[in-house]
């Protein structure tokens, strides 16, 4: 199943890859265009440097601290010098990303052949994720911790998938958009600059004078990086475009990586699971055999304990089945979600014609109803109550188990024994009893904790499949109805 799901991921990277590129032939022929259109008109004239941020800092404690200026002009210089500061750090900002842009754009051929290379190589087998001895020689706790670790680890990779492909899904537009972004810089950079000219004619004594300066020169400097930032983002798009697709489609191959690491050592937890519960029944059954002598008292204990690693393997089954059931599901809904994009984008901003109607329509009836999903909320929101309940009673009873020692005598002080080396005997068995049953316990609580997790996710999961699936039938109808009309009134 697992060299399934690496092969799917290998077929959707090439499927997506192709469909980005034939998307970005449109974009980069746009970007050519507005990349010329965007350039800034260089002006000649000076405006001198811009202030440092130590200048400014010293200016505004001068003005705060100052007798001669009215409170409306302090006011005035505190706000120009408070921008002037918010100017000059945006500038910083501004230079630092445009460097680290550059930097990328320079190290994109590299960094891709890179990435070729590793598309390239050979995925490791199913069975060669896992070493059996090192598996073997985990603790229960360990082996949890591990599963947790893993989890982490791809939902981490599959949250930088989701981002690098909304990076890419908002560069669509992004040319057009510097394009409108650099003109207004440039058009506010040519207003700021007769601002300065006309500041220059008024009285050049004063901190309110040195203020607007200040102020104006230092949102200059940050008009100025911000065109330089979008020169740079416009001439590069397209290389930038590319590789921020070959970093996706590593990406995509790391989760698929990753969700096969995942169901490899959650199936080993599993079957290890399913082992102890086994091997801990048919321990608890022989016991009672070699015990046919012991008091009725006694031999509760024994039945509890027998009922407790039935309960346990029980447990154990439901625990599995959901467990797949819910990997089924997200993998569904994945693919669901992976087919509404495609479809989306498909049909944003085309014409469409009657062969994709029937298409549509066809994908329509294809679509599996929400109710049933509806339906199974229902049943599973009463499992969900039976197993928090079962939870809590496992709780009670590892609660009466805090203190093994009195459990025990108070057991032993209520059998009718002969002797002492009866009363011995039974304290000795009914203590391992009580132990055995702490142990049950707490693999049962841990595997209450767990299935109701899987539970929850379920649902979850089920939800969201429900209302995707309404949402996607919605956004055919719609189309639909639209392709109709046009029929009707072309």
């Amino acid at each position: 199943m697992a060299g399934c799901i690496l092969k799917n991921r290998l077929k959707k990277i090439a499927l997506g890859s192709a469909i980005v590129l034939a998307v970005w032939s449109v974009v980069a022929a746009q970007q050519t265009i507005s990349s010329k259109q965007a350039q800034p008109t260089q002006v000649k004239e000076s405006v001198g440097l811009p202030p440092k941020m130590d200048q400014l800092k010293d200016l505004r404690t001068q003005a705060e601290a100052s007798k001669d200026l009215s409170e409306s002009d302090k006011k005035s210089a505190l706000s120009l010098l408070d921008r002037g500061i918010r100017s000059l750090k945006e500038t910083e900002r501004l230079n630092t990303e445009t460097q680290q842009f550059i930097r990328k754009v320079q190290n994109a051929p590299t960094r891709i052949k890179e990435i070729e290379k590793k598309l390239g190589q050979n995925l490791p087998a199913v069975d060669q994720i896992i070493d059996p001895a090192k598996a073997a020689r985990l603790t229960d706790t360990e082996l949890e911790q591990l599963e947790r670790e893993e989890k982490a680890s791809l939902a981490a990779a599959r949250a930088s998938l989701n981002n690098l492909q909304d990076q890419i899904e908002a560069l669509k537009g992004r040319p057009i958009q510097l394009q409108k972004e650099s003109a207004d810089a440039i058009s506010r950079l040519q207003e700021v600059r007769q601002e300065l000219r006309e500041n220059s004619a008024a009285p050049k004594d004063g901190i309110l004078f040195q203020a607007r300066q200040g102020a104006l020169r230092a949102e200059h400097a940050m008009l100025k990086a911000q065109i330089h930032l979008y020169e740079q983002q416009l001439r590069n798009n397209e290389a930038f475009v590319s590789l921020l697709m070959a970093e996706r489609d590593l990406t995509n191959l790391e989760v698929a990586r990753r969700e096969t690491r995942d169901q490899a050592w959650q199936a080993m937890a599993q079957q290890r699971q399913q082992n102890e519960a086994s091997q801990v029944l048919a321990e608890a059954e022989a016991s009672i055999i070699s015990a046919s002598d012991a008091p009725l008292v006694v031999r509760e204990q024994y039945d509890f304990n027998i009922k407790l690693a039935r309960d346990l393997k029980q447990l154990n089954l439901d625990e599995t089945q959901t467990a797949q059931k819910l990997e089924e599901l997200q993998s569904e809904l994945k693919s669901l979600e992976a087919e509404f994009a495609s479809i989306r984008q498909r049909v944003q901003g085309v014409s469409l014609s009657e062969t994709m109607g029937l298409t549509l329509r066809q994908r329509l009836w294809e679509l599996p109803g929400p109710e049933s999903y509806r339906r199974n909320s229902a049943l599973r929101q009463t499992a969900i109550g039976q197993v928090s309940d079962a939870e809590f009673a496992i709780k009670e009873q590892r609660r009466l188990l805090s203190d093994i020692e009195a459990e025990t005598e108070r057991i032993v002080k209520s059998l009718s024994l002969a002797s002492d080396a009866d009363v011995a005997r039974w304290r000795e068995r009914t203590r391992a009893l009580l132990l055995d049953r702490r142990d049950l316990l707490d693999k049962l609580q841990s595997g209450y904790r767990r299935h109701y997790q899987n539970l929850q996710s379920l649902e979850f999961t089920e939800q969201r499949m429900s209302a995707l699936i309404e949402e996607y039938a919605g956004f055919l109808e719609g189309h639909l109805l639209w392709i109709g009309s046009a029929k009707v009134f072309g």
